[in-house]
């Protein structure tokens, strides 16, 4: 199928002779009229220029879907020109986005973005900031090019207070609802507990009433000052010595030896690879360490 275009849309589609010529409006993806043979249909978009339905030239709506925020659609329409006036490509399940190919399952491009962070966002797969329902991106690249033709801030107010009032009646039947059962949920409670209510407080009580003239089980409150109660006291937890390990004692002939026995290790282990220290070494370094440390810290040390 070869195609023609005027700029950016195209303008005449040629599949083997047979041409689906269309009508475009100011701007850019503003699809307004397909022409196939002597078949006409007008293109009915909303806001952000996605076809919602197909009509004929007697008004009648003969196609027709919606989409989900980020352009599922519900239902096939008879044109691949769908969610924000782009190409949906039925093979692949992915929409033309000029610069990009982007999934609406997925609600992302497939590919980074090719101005890279010029777009305006960090996720380089993102789509229109995750704000679908106020942005598109024709061109794959940023969002905010061709945004919603520029509509006008009322247009958006009053199209939100439109669908407020959608469920104000809603809204206010669920709310008197919740009153009403919470209402008659705390007269419940206060009959019940009332004093001259004879199935609680009388003899209809068919569990019989311990307390007369009170509630069958009032709450029962202990004051630690009139009655003896239990508290935990916090306690250190004791530790012990095990016998069989007695207490390390101080040596004082041996103060120093950790110091000396550190320096003497290290004086080996350079005596090993150094020619002109051949008369510390000794050959091993057990030899050197019995050498070098003295006779005081050597006690009880094997090299």
């Amino acid at each position: 199928m070869s195609r023609s275009n005027d700029g950016l849309d195209v303008l005449v589609d040629d599949d083997a002779g047979t041409q689906t010529k269309y009508l475009n409006g100011p701007g850019i993806d503003n699809k307004q009229r397909v022409q196939t043979g002597s078949g006409v249909s007008y293109f009915l978009a909303d806001h952000l220029g996605s076809t919602n339905g197909l009509a004929d030239q007697s008004a009648a709506v003969v196609n027709q879907t919606s989409y989900d925020s980020f352009g599922n659609a519900i239902g096939n329409l008879g044109t691949r020109y769908q969610f924000t006036g782009r190409e949906f490509d039925s093979f692949s399940g992915l929409q033309y986005s000029r610069a990009r190919w982007y999934d609406r399952n997925l609600g992302r491009f497939i590919s980074v973005d090719p101005i890279g962070f010029g777009g305006g966002d960090i996720n380089l797969f993102a789509y229109v900031r995750n704000q679908p329902l106020w942005f598109r991106d024709p061109m794959g690249l940023q969002p905010g090019g061709d945004v919603l033709s520029q509509p006008s801030t009322w247009q958006v107010i009053g199209a939100a207070a439109a669908a407020a009032s959608a469920w104000v009646p809603p809204v206010a039947v669920a709310a008197t609802g919740a009153a009403a059962i919470y209402g008659a949920a705390k007269l419940g409670e206060y009959t019940a507990s009332h004093p001259s209510n004879p199935f609680v407080n009388g003899p209809l009580n068919p569990f019989g009433n311990p307390y007369p003239g009170s509630r069958p089980f009032p709450p029962i409150s202990v004051s630690p000052t009139s009655q003896p109660y239990c508290m935990p006291v916090p306690r250190a937890i004791p530790f012990y010595r095990t016998p069989t390990l007695p207490w390390p004692e101080p040596n004082p002939d041996r103060e120093g030896c950790a110091e000396e026995i550190s320096q003497c290790y290290q004086l080996c282990a350079k005596a090993q690879f150094d020619p002109d220290m051949r008369n510390i070494w000794g050959g091993s370094v057990s030899t050197c360490m019995r050498g070098c440390v003295s006779a005081r810290c050597q006690k009880g040390l094997k090299f």
